[in-house]
């Protein structure tokens, strides 16, 4: 299920740190959930983020209601190069 402080949010998925190519089918995933996405930088009930650094700056600044998503080793899987594999 779904934690009750993200349900309690509004629903929005923070993109301001996901990569060009990742944008697109992050915005899919969330409508399809019927969330909106912003990339202003101003939060969401989940901030996806890509590296250490996007963590080490986005942790401080999360508020009560908001989650991280940052799966490690991802833009790697997800390179052109390892798809192409």
């Amino acid at each position: 299920g779904e934690p009750p402080a993200a349900a309690a949010a509004a629903a929005c998925l923070d993109v301001s740190c996901a990569k060009k190519h990742e944008v697109n089918i992050l915005t899919l995933a969330a409508r399809r959930l019927g969330w909106a996405t912003t990339a202003r930088g101003c939060g969401g009930a989940v901030v996806w983020v890509n590296t250490r650094e996007d963590v080490t700056q986005r942790l401080p600044k999360l508020r009560d209601e908001e989650m991280l998503s940052h799966v490690p080793g991802m833009g790697l899987t997800c390179s052109k190069d390892t798809l192409a594999r």
